[in-house]
């Protein structure tokens, strides 16, 4: 019997702290869908806006030029209200969704209002975005991997479908939330289980373990609460596993922010301990990485890399953990250049498909399992 499955899922975070109203904005969103189908919705979020969110249009497409539009509905209305501390699902369309097809989401709107539910990916394959101040064209998206895509309010699509999906959640930090590692992760589950795998991802830009967002500086407020403090919500999606980065912010935040106090590596062996038992609690499987690598010019670096190195040591000894950040460092030990993002910090494509390889035989076994 069909049933209404998640089929591409990025959950909307508090930008709050960087939101400006805008007038007549456009955005043109893509997403890839993780099931087959004949029949979608959309949800759109307003948890974070301090006003009713109001949209003239909202669309979608199979082409990215929204030639064949078919128009949303909000309880039979084209005009689309978002109540402010809401997320709402607008009326189902008969579109063809395949699986790792993309679907264009086009949204609207002529009023002067603040969007604060955010998300944003730099890698492009499967999701991108574009926005603009005109509303009489479609904009462009940029292909560049180099540059951020961020979107407002657009959060999940689902599809009616027979099929029983299992969910790959992913949720951390940056690395997870920028599609380097969860772009080659997705392509090659959807090519060896099609229409048997959805995924959803939580992680969040700036995101520790331990430590909430730091309220010192309005960037820092949109880095969000620890994942400690959000796993319940990541546990509520009914993931079979649970894919994280976590735990770089907490030992980089505190040498940046005075909001930020510094962490133990007892502190932080503790956090994974807990962690790890409220994601079994819930009838799933946690698999961490490795903490990351950093360039031998970033800021306290080697403070950083010595207690990330110690904290490391321990992780190894949990076999929910998979080594994923040596085989990142060049002769010194800090991030090769050859898989530097370019800030130090960050991974390129190149060795985000490497780490991505090192957490597929983990979450393949527990897909068959």
């Amino acid at each position: 019997m069909p049933t209404w499955q998640n089929a591409w899922y990025r959950e909307m975070h508090d930008f709050s702290g960087l939101a400006k109203p805008r007038n007549r904005f456009t955005q043109l969103i893509k997403v890839t869908s993780a099931l087959s189908g004949n029949r979608i919705r959309l949800a759109l979020s307003n948890r974070y806006g301090p006003t009713d969110l109001e949209f003239d249009l909202v669309g979608v497409s199979l082409t990215e030029k929204m030639t064949d539009m078919i128009p949303m509905m909000q309880h039979g209305s084209q005009q689309i209200r978002v109540p402010q501390g809401q997320r709402v699902w607008l009326d189902p369309v008969t579109l063809s969704a395949k699986v790792g097809r993309p679907i264009y989401i086009m949204t609207r709107a002529t009023r002067v209002q603040t969007y604060a539910d955010f998300n944003s990916v730099y890698e492009p394959t499967l999701t991108n975005a574009v926005s603009s101040p005109q509303v009489k064209t479609v904009p462009h998206f940029s292909t560049s991997w180099k540059v951020s895509k961020g979107w407002f309010s657009v959060e999940q699509l689902a599809v009616w479908t027979v099929a029983k999906p299992q969910m790959v959640a992913f949720t951390g930090d940056s690395l997870m939330e920028m599609g380097m590692i969860t772009t080659p992760i997705i392509q090659t589950l959807l090519d060896r289980f099609p229409n048997q795998v959805t995924f959803a991802n939580t992680a969040i830009s700036g995101n520790q373990l331990i430590g909430d967002a730091p309220q010192d500086q309005p960037v820092y407020r949109t880095f969000g609460p620890g994942l400690l403090k959000r796993i319940d919500g990541v546990m509520a999606l009914k993931p079979r596993v649970v894919v994280a980065t976590i735990g770089g912010n907490d030992l980089i935040l505190p040498h940046q922010s005075q909001d930020a106090p510094p962490v133990t590596a007892d502190q932080f062996m503790t956090a994974i301990h807990e962690l790890t038992q409220r994601v079994a609690d819930s009838d799933s499987h946690l698999i961490l990485g490795t903490l990351p690598v950093i360039g031998q010019e970033y800021a306290n670096a080697a403070e950083i890399m010595w207690t990330g190195a110690q904290i490391n040591q321990q992780l190894l000894a949990d076999p929910h953990v998979q080594a994923t950040t040596d085989f990142l460092a060049d002769q010194t030990g800090y991030l090769d250049p050859n898989n530097d993002f370019g800030d130090q910090l960050h991974l390129n494509p190149a060795a985000g498909k490497r780490v991505a390889e090192a957490f597929l035989p983990a979450i393949e076994k527990w897909l068959n399992h």
